[in-house]
């Protein structure tokens, strides 16, 4: 709402490198946003690309386990990532705008 977020790589978030970038509303120029250090898991020396990333989500799942909290992303994420693609599908079948529904 109030700007623009980009996910952007080379390939599938799984299988390359992602560098987030963002914008305020109303300015015209993407800008590359550094991922705080509380968000990665991986030793310094992982490799880029799909080990770093399968490694990212498997050390996020350990610590879930380990410290018995919710771990993400969950049956919920994944219901409404498909509700997401299925509301674009019926979107592009209608040929107009539909609102996602969420859980």
């Amino acid at each position: 709402r109030e700007g623009t977020l980009v996910a952007c790589g080379n390939n599938s978030p799984q299988l390359s490198e992602v560098h987030p970038q963002g914008a305020k509303a109303g300015a015209d120029t993407l800008r590359d946003i550094d991922i705080p250090a509380k968000y990665i898991y991986m030793l310094d020396d992982m490799p880029a690309g799909m080990p770093y990333n399968v490694g990212q989500m498997y050390a996020a799942f350990g610590k879930a386990i380990r410290v018995e909290e919710p771990c993400q992303p969950d049956f919920a994420t994944a219901v409404s990532l498909h509700r997401f693609i299925d509301t674009v599908r019926a979107s592009s079948e209608q040929g107009n705008a539909l609102v996602v529904p969420t859980i």
